[in-house]
């Protein structure tokens, strides 16, 4: 009796994450189960090696295959775009590196680094130039929709294969990721404060609501000269296209 199509896509699934010889799916034979699983699995390595970059060439080749033939066992991915397989694949390591690999204990930090470039490139957002007069009047900022933070206990920034850390920092490594109107990514250092005032702008909230928001967090007065260092700093995000319109009634016509 022929399994249940979903039954039967599941066994097959499962073979493919860790074969077995002698447990085989329904009227499938090993070779030609080997073949495809080789295919699948090859499919799933180039995504994952082509985000990761100077992580190969940091990590042992044996290593980072052993990494890769687990992962590809253990992960459960919701997403069916290929695109979405190195996100997938680093939130599955989270919170395994550590235990997989205790000699790199920055490897996450650097591996989610270098995603942040894939994740603002294929942002499915179109920068729009010029933004319509609509929105060049809000009263509230317009985040670059690709935008991408991160934020690292790490010098991530400096990492090569011949430049590795050896202590972490005092301070976290912020930055801003976005794609601009030239398809060209970019990297923007940023620092704590700033990188939550990006955050909390992104959910389109007035820029004066922000700052009591977070003046309250950390438990300072706003003043005047807070909301100057505010607005020159979106202005000079503004430059780098990190912000497309940096709103407020000073800039309404």
């Amino acid at each position: 009796m022929q399994p249940k199509w979903s039954d039967y896509q599941r066994q097959f699934a499962a073979w493919l994450r860790q074969p077995d010889p002698n447990h085989l799916p329904p009227e499938t034979d090993s070779e030609r189960m080997a073949v495809y699983r080789r295919l699948v699995f090859n499919n799933f390595q180039i995504f994952v090696d082509s985000c990761f970059p100077l992580t190969r060439q940091i990590v042992d080749r044996a290593q980072w295959q052993r990494l890769l033939e687990q992962s590809f066992t253990e992960m459960r991915p919701t997403s069916p775009l290929f695109r979405d397989i190195p996100a997938t694949f680093l939130a599955w390591l989270q919170p395994k590196a550590t235990e997989l690999m205790p000699q790199l204990p920055w490897l996450w930090e650097f591996m989610h680094y270098e995603w942040l470039e894939l994740a603002a490139e294929i942002h499915p957002a179109r920068l729009e130039e010029p933004l319509k007069q609509r929105d060049a009047n809000r009263e509230w900022p317009i985040i670059n929709p690709t935008l991408q933070l991160g934020c690292y206990q790490w010098p991530v920034h400096t990492i090569q294969p011949n430049r590795l850390p050896t202590a972490s920092a005092t301070e976290p490594y912020c930055f801003a990721v976005i794609r601009n109107r030239a398809d060209e990514v970019t990297f923007i250092a940023i620092n704590p404060i700033t990188l939550q005032l990006l955050q909390r702008l992104a959910a389109q909230q007035p820029l004066t609501q922000v700052l009591e928001q977070l003046c309250e967090q950390l438990g300072v007065p706003l003043n005047e000269s807070l909301v100057q260092f505010a607005r020159e700093f979106l202005d000079s995000m503004v430059a780098a296209e990190v912000v497309l319109v940096s709103g407020e009634s000073r800039h309404s016509p």
